[in-house]
């Protein structure tokens, strides 16, 4: 094969393998040194008599190989440069997917049919969320690069010999306890309702692999029909997880009292306890409701739990030396591994592992901020945060709060919710850019709920809207 093949075409094929090894994490086979050059004589000779082959895969190579497809992309420059030989863009997907094949474990570099089956799986897999979603993926997006990084690990696995039992799937539920606020019947239904609806729906279905008994409940409450067809029920029992994972940070209290005062969560709401104290942020510090919790979620679903997000959102203060004297987050951590320690050794719990959110300072999900500080590793001396101006403070702070007591007024579901919106101290904690952020973000909340209400109060929809 080597004496069919022209010296400029091997010298091409070799200088692509060489920037291939430096920038490729693995081995590569020293074989495809041969099936490349082999290729790129043929795609040259094709080229020559007019022969353009389209790759009905391109995109789905460049998304799930990017970096095998970037290197594909520099070696048309280096075969132009060898041959004289101008490939279009095409070509370098072909290119691409020999890298791929001599990345393989076993070494081997003759089977490109593996290849081509695999992204043909991958676009197959796009093409039924298009069919089954009726939306149409964009192919070009870091949605679609992420969709299609999962799937190509999932196929790795699954072509993997290994035994399936090392692998282990879970579940992720934000999960929050929820208490009665009362001994108020009504207050102990709701409640039950709310861990219903909130927790134990998609848990059970995924623990347990079937709805339970109250989702019939929830259906009627949201209008929801399911079209179940055959086989679905079967493959819904034969797909549950090995373990509960869950993030877990405060508690609430449900009550049916509307003029009760509300405490936020991460998007969940509820009345105050007056047994607790609270963050900055009003998020209910309770340790041992992440002990009762384990308890409820291994007595409900008996297989290992795994707590996946925990922590506290503080304003922290750099001293003068640099250092930052958190001690309320050393409690805070500290008390609730003392409670999963109990829940453990005490109590029984299957407890398999624990992360704590997040140990680097991050923006904050919740609010779009840094001023919300999380991490035990600091990202306060590398980030400058501008305080705002007096002025500016002022104006943003009493444009949110505007809004938030017009919400309240508008919305008649937000008044408790809102509360700590309107007394937030938004001219301390933001920056210039922040403020910004979050007044155009509340004034599109109203609008929104504004407009809902608006239509809410249309007697045509009355009846749709439940209120």
């Amino acid at each position: 094969m080597v004496r069919t093949v022209p010296s400029e075409v091997i010298d091409a094929a070799l200088q692509i393998i060489d920037m291939a090894k430096s920038e490729l994490d693995c081995e590569l086979n020293p074989n495809v040194v041969l099936t490349l050059a082999d290729h790129l004589q043929f795609a040259v000779e094709r080229l020559k008599d007019g022969c353009v082959i389209e790759n009905p895969l391109s995109d789905t190579v460049e998304f799930v190989y990017p970096v095998e497809h970037g290197l594909g992309l520099r070696a048309l420059a280096i075969l132009e440069k060898e041959t004289g030989v101008s490939m279009p863009r095409t070509e370098a997907c072909y290119i691409a997917m020999h890298l791929v094949n001599s990345e393989s474990a076993d070494g081997r570099v003759d089977d490109m049919d593996e290849v081509m089956r695999t992204l043909s799986s991958i676009d197959e897999v796009a093409n039924i969320v298009e069919r089954e979603f009726s939306i149409t993926v964009d192919r070009a997006s870091y949605n679609y690069a992420r969709f299609t990084t999962h799937l190509r690990y999932l196929i790795k696995m699954l072509k993997a010999d290994k035994a399936s039992s090392d692998f282990k799937i879970g579940c992720m539920i934000a999960y929050m306890a929820n208490y009665p606020y009362s001994r108020n019947p009504a207050d102990v239904i709701a409640c039950q309702q709310k861990m219903d609806e909130g927790y134990y729906y998609c848990g059970d279905v995924q623990v347990r692999g079937e709805y339970p008994h109250f989702a019939q409940r929830i259906w009627d409450k949201y209008g929801v029909k399911l079209n179940v067809a055959e086989g679905d029920l079967e493959d819904l029992a034969s797909g549950t997880v090995d373990f509960y994972s869950f993030s877990y940070y405060m508690s609430n209290t449900v009550s049916t009292d509307p003029a009760l005062a509300s405490t936020d969560g991460n998007l969940m709401s509820g009345a105050k306890n007056p047994y607790l104290k609270a963050s900055d942020w009003g998020w209910q510090i309770d340790p041992d409701g992440l002990r009762w919790t384990l308890n409820e979620l291994y007595g409900r679903y008996r297989i290992p739990l795994m707590v996946v997000e925990n922590g506290l959102g503080a304003f922290d203060t750099v001293e003068d030396d640099g250092a930052i004297h958190d001690s309320y987050r050393i409690d805070y951590l500290r008390m609730h591994i003392e409670a999963m320690k109990k829940a453990v050794e005490v109590d029984g719990v299957d407890l398999m592992g624990y992360t704590p959110w997040g140990c680097i300072d991050l923006v904050s999900a919740s609010t779009g901020e840094m001023g919300k500080r999380y991490g035990f590793v600091s990202s306060m001396q590398t980030m400058k945060v501008t305080a705002p101006s007096t002025a500016a403070a002022r104006i943003v702070s009493s444009g949110i709060r505007m809004l938030s007591n017009l919400m309240a007024r508008t919305w008649r579901r937000s008044s408790n919710a809102l509360a700590v919106m309107r007394d937030w101290p938004w001219d301390t904690c933001c920056s210039r850019a922040a403020c910004v952020v979050l007044l155009w973000r509340y004034l599109l909340v109203w609008l929104v709920t504004f407009t809902y209400e608006a239509l809410c109060k249309s007697s045509r929809l009355m009846r749709w809207c439940d209120v």
